[in-house]
């Protein structure tokens, strides 16, 4: 199992869940102070539309954290002969 974890895939699913939730999870802190203003909790709403549209855009620097964070070049579907789909890990 250790060994199907270790690739590009997992470790980019993990660099960009790791950010997406850190953030979600700031804003909800302070979403659920009682003493969170309306105008506050708009600004944090649309920070985290802005947040996660500004992640799409990212998949280069994503790409880099994962050949980081697992040695891998190229992902599955990349080394795969022929096949150009990405394979379910599990």
């Amino acid at each position: 199992m250790a060994k199907k974890m270790d690739t590009k895939e997992v470790a980019f699913m993990c660099e960009l869940w790791n950010d997406i939730l850190q953030r979600f999870n700031k804003c909800s802190i302070l979403l659920q102070s009682s003493s969170t203003e309306l105008t506050t909790v708009v600004s944090l709403m649309k920070s985290l539309d802005e947040f996660v549209t500004e992640s799409r855009e990212k998949f280069g620097s994503y790409d880099v954290k994962a050949y980081d964070r697992s040695g891998n070049k190229s992902y599955k579907f990349e080394s795969d002969s022929g096949d150009s789909r990405m394979t379910k890990v599990g």
